[in-house]
């Protein structure tokens, strides 16, 4: 990934077609997983009334669904994702730029939460099913991917190879 453009409004960033493809397969996989939704306040959420309280867990997780779904079509835009002969031009602005990296943290934490939100640091395990280990392999990719669009948009050049 690297920037070539980056204007006021208008952001050029040049994805491998690894990269690209990578970023669609865990777009799509997240689809798959059911989403928690996140935390309402760091304090105690006992003077919301319950009603209350369901309708924004939907709204934010309806966020997170939307924000899924207008990365991928960023990416599977011809005319937003330009394939070249080095990869792809991705055209966005800088709020689709974010809207991507929200999207792709969102399926990290899909994936790490579809595995039972182990404690990694800790040493906790999962168990080893097929199931367990395609979601490692995802949560590992979307982490990846998530790092290397900060470096990205911070202006490190974070080019990968293609194999």
């Amino acid at each position: 990934m690297k920037v070539l453009v980056s204007e006021p409004g208008r952001l050029v960033v040049q994805l491998t077609q690894r990269e690209r493809q990578e970023m669609r397969v865990v777009l799509h996989a997240m689809a798959k997983e059911r989403r928690r939704a996140p935390p309402l306040t760091r304090g105690d959420p006992q003077g919301m009334p319950g009603d209350a309280a369901a309708l924004l867990a939907g709204e934010l997780l309806g966020g997170l669904e939307d924000a899924r779904l207008a990365a991928t079509a960023l990416l599977e835009d011809p005319a937003r994702c330009v394939q070249g002969k080095g990869g792809y031009g991705l055209r966005t602005t800088e709020a689709e730029a974010e809207g991507l990296l929200r999207a792709l943290n969102g399926a990290r934490v899909a994936f790490w939460e579809a595995l039972g939100s182990p404690d990694f640091e800790a040493g906790e395990r999962v168990e080893p099913t097929e199931r367990n280990r395609l979601l490692v392999a995802l949560l590992e990719v979307a982490g990846s991917l998530v790092g290397r669009w900060l470096a990205c948009m911070a202006g490190d050049a974070a080019e990968e190879r293609e194999e």
